[in-house]
């Protein structure tokens, strides 16, 4: 009785192990409140003149790179946490990997101020020198412009990597507009400008099965947590967006005469990452099994 004890504890901790090294590339976050920083370079329109490699008509999109990740504290507002020291991953740092990725397909609906739009995506990816499946490190100063958008979600060396997410952005920052998924403070202009924008999203079913999965993204079912309250409701949003947009950046501005505006920021993207289905199920029938040879041993002892 004691060796099948033993034998199934090996055999739940070779699991759980399997899936730790196959989490291991590329990087998984740990459970729980993750504060996530990124930089972006972007093109905004309060005309929605911008148009996309497909021809569709849109008021902002741009790359951005993820350069930080560290633990969110909760315990002060658990909506929109701050960030415990020091971070847990750093771009081209911790282990060499770069995490990725290009927004767009939002429209304009109110120039404002406040500046609103609908829609939106955003596509998440991770890129590791020599990793299969992998793509180039990137630049913002020195890789990221405009000319290199060859696609609605892609971009030269930003969107070349592994797909970790695909994030819908969604209703719920302003509940008098249930179409509004972003809004800011500030309408770009060709003078000086700093706005703050806020808005909350959902990770996608990318292959459309109906369920959120390891197809969707190696980070699909970590980010999808249903965490955020928005003023559509609890729970109602996997991801909070809080975005500082300052310009105009000269170098992402449309063509004279326009109002393509290019700007930079440096944001927040707040997350609740939670257990894969599968390792809860692991757990769950490995405990049963424990319970399960538990009893048996004490039935045997009555003997």
């Amino acid at each position: 009785m004691m060796k099948r004890w033993i034998f199934l504890t090996c055999v739940m901790i070779a699991a759980f192990g399997m899936v730790a090294s196959a989490a291991a590339a590329p990087y998984m976050p740990p459970l729980g409140p993750l504060y996530i920083k990124f930089d972006n370079r972007e093109q905004l329109s309060a005309t929605n003149s911008i148009v996309s490699p497909s021809g569709a008509n849109e008021g902002n999109w741009g790359v951005f790179i993820v350069s930080t990740i560290a633990a969110g504290n909760i315990t002060g507002d658990p909506f929109n946490f701050d960030p415990i020291s020091p971070p847990l991953w750093t771009d081209q740092t911790t282990d060499g990997g770069q995490i990725t990725g290009i927004f767009g397909g939002l429209t304009v609906t109110d120039p404002g101020p406040p500046f609103n739009s609908s829609g939106g995506e955003l596509w998440i990816y991770w890129d590791e020198p020599g990793l299969v499946g992998g793509g180039t490190m990137v630049d913002l100063a020195t890789d990221a412009f405009p000319v290199n958008r060859t696609g609605d979600f892609a971009f030269t060396g930003f969107t070349d990597g592994i797909l970790l997410a695909k994030i819908e952005f969604v209703p719920g920052a302003i509940v008098a507009d249930p179409t509004v998924t972003v809004t800011g403070t500030v309408t770009p202009t060709t003078t000086s400008f700093t706005g703050l924008a806020n808005s909350y999203g959902n990770v996608a079913d990318v292959n459309g099965d109906g369920i959120i999965d390891s197809n969707d993204g190696a980070w699909a079912t970590l980010l999808n947590g249903d965490y955020f309250d928005t003023l559509l409701g609890p729970n109602t949003a996997d991801l909070k967006f809080r975005n500082i947009y300052e310009g105009p950046l000269a170098s992402w501005n449309g063509p004279a005469g326009t109002d393509i505006i290019g700007a930079g920021s440096s944001d927040p993207a707040r997350a609740y990452a939670v257990p894969e289905p599968a390792s809860m199920m692991l757990l769950g029938s490995g405990l049963a099994g424990l319970a399960g040879l538990a009893r048996s041993r004490r039935r045997e002892k009555k003997m």
